[in-house]
């Protein structure tokens, strides 16, 4: 992975699964990666060595690798998002439908579903 790649996906995937990082660890690849700070502001900041960050980032980078590559969060997001995206424009074109044939009678519950389905959208 090339560094302008790393540079975009490991702030996501701290996202996803900053969870099961060490509170030092989620810190240090925030700082890293999120704050642009390098390894010696860092290492200033907290006391340590350069070379203990580094590896700590490291194993937390190998972490963050590993659990996308076994639960596949973010592509699973993309295809739901992408998914949900078809179903609002079915429904969109389902109520003119109804709408053109019953009238309004059923535009409450249309506006209800989207309603509840932008809280998924973003």
């Amino acid at each position: 992975m090339g560094n302008v790649e790393k540079n975009i996906k490991i702030p996501l995937l701290l996202d996803f699964y900053g969870s099961l990082l060490s509170e030092t660890q989620r810190d240090y690849v925030d700082y890293y990666y999120n704050k642009d700070l390098s390894l010696s502001e860092i290492s200033d900041n907290v006391g340590k060595s350069r070379q203990g960050i580094l590896e700590c980032i490291k194993r937390a980078e190998s972490i963050l690798l590993n659990a996308n590559e076994k639960l596949g969060l973010i592509e699973k997001e993309k295809i739901f998002k992408s998914d949900l995206c078809c179903v609002k424009v079915i429904l969109k074109n389902l109520r003119t439908e109804l709408i053109n044939r019953c009238g309004t009678h059923f535009e409450k519950n249309f506006e209800d579903v989207f309603s509840i389905l932008d809280k998924y959208s973003d």
